[in-house]
């Protein structure tokens, strides 16, 4: 939820999403590696890009190319607030986060890649009061490698909404998307925005 510019490249609105855009075929990870051996500058171009991420694999026990850390809402003016993504998300469900109105935020996602790249990885957050949605916003993090570092993306900067209307709390809807439409998590949990932080 925010008043943000609508032109910064990566927060876009759900026209955008919807548009005609049809993303590349999906192509694995050790099938880009093993292409065109012969050419030995783009051996060597592929062996920078890709480096050693054809063999990362983080936690073995887990077969999804994305791990989820923590999601960060991250104010200028006050602690940050955060999400723990790892394990059972049901538990975030009662979580009430509370953002001052008008507060300037930014939204930090932490998270390992391994086994293959991810392409077009997405955060899509809706906003409720009552039954009618306020706002649907799709944050465009990119593709991403696999990495044996904890990476992140890190919003531009959000406003929360202000005035009487405003207040009040919202039924947020969350989730991790990529451009093949895997659905790497999907959570629920409580946006309270106030006159003063709680």
């Amino acid at each position: 939820m925010n008043k943000s510019d609508a032109s910064e490249h990566d927060h876009i609105e759900d026209d955008e999403v919807n548009s005609k855009y049809i993303p590349p075929k999906n192509i694995p990870i050790s099938e880009l590696w093993n292409k065109d051996q012969d050419d030995q500058s783009l051996t060597k171009y592929k062996q920078q890009l890709i480096g050693g991420a054809i063999n990362v694999i983080i936690e073995p026990s887990i077969e999804s190319k994305l791990i989820l850390k923590r999601l960060v809402l991250v104010p200028e003016d006050h602690h940050e607030l955060i999400f723990d993504l790892k394990g059972n998300l049901e538990k975030i469900k009662d979580q009430v986060v509370g953002l001052k109105e008008g507060a300037i935020y930014r939204i930090k996602l932490e998270f390992y890649v391994q086994r293959d790249i991810v392409s077009g990885l997405k955060l899509v957050q809706s906003a409720y009061k009552g039954p009618i949605r306020t706002d649907k916003s799709t944050y465009m993090m990119g593709s991403r490698a696999p990495k044996a570092e904890l990476q992140e993306y890190i919003s531009e900067k959000e406003v929360a909404p202000s005035g009487m209307m405003a207040r009040g709390k919202y039924h947020m809807k969350s989730s991790i998307v990529d451009d093949d439409k895997n659905v790497y998590a999907k959570w629920e949990w409580t946006l309270e925005i106030s006159k003063e932080w709680k």
